[in-house]
């Protein structure tokens, strides 16, 4: 009889066990869960809010794209060799040389049909290699703003035949482009570009 209450007895507590150990961990997930579902709630509040306050209507932002020029003008003025060379496609990346036998203080200038937020240019020097091998290679140049009273920008081109980018973040509707020196000579030699792009935004 002893014997017989004594098993009841253990088997009445490994119940109870099981029941605790059940209890515990259901309370263990079910605060888990709480916090989970709380975490949610404070994501999404925090997406409205910043949908709310900090997102701009894409309508009202002006996009970042190329810019072409209305016209340019350089100093030089032969048939062979115009500066719409360096940004209209039409032309085939013929690009556009100084005057024979100058390249030291030879200048282009491009102008805007209207004032834009000019964020940066690419410079390249001639694409085929017939052309690069030919013709001296500008090394140091100005970027004037003849409208505007902007400090010049001077900017050193690299031996190189892909796009060199240069930042300018300013409002402009005219740009020029002056020859300082170059790799060969800085007088006695003719050099030139391959293209010209610029990037902006417009601003009205």
């Amino acid at each position: 009889m002893h014997q017989k209450s004594y098993q009841e007895l253990k088997s009445t507590g490994l119940k109870a066990l099981k029941i605790f150990t059940i209890l515990f961990a259901g309370a263990l997930i079910g605060i888990w869960v709480n916090d989970w579902y709380e975490g949610i709630q404070d994501a999404q509040q925090a997406e409205v809010y910043f949908t709310n306050e900090d997102v701009v209507d894409e309508s009202d932002v002006s996009i970042l794209k190329l810019q072409y020029p209305i016209s340019c003008t350089s100093s030089n003025t032969t048939s062979l060799t115009t500066c719409e060379e360096l940004y209209y496609d039409q032309y085939a990346a013929e690009g556009w040389k100084t005057k024979d036998d100058i390249c030291y203080k030879e200048f282009v200038t491009f102008d805007f049909s209207r004032l834009i937020y000019l964020e940066f240019i690419t410079l390249e020097n001639f694409f085929t290699t017939k052309e690069y091998e030919t013709y001296d290679k500008i090394k140091e140049i100005n970027i004037v703003f003849p409208n505007k009273n902007i400090e010049p920008i001077t900017f050193e081109m690299e031996l190189i035949q892909t796009s060199q980018w240069i930042d300018i973040n300013q409002e402009v509707d005219s740009l020029t482009l002056e020859i300082k020196s170059s790799y060969n000579s800085p007088e006695n030699t003719q050099c030139g570009l391959g293209a010209v792009a610029f990037y902006g935004r417009d601003t009205g």
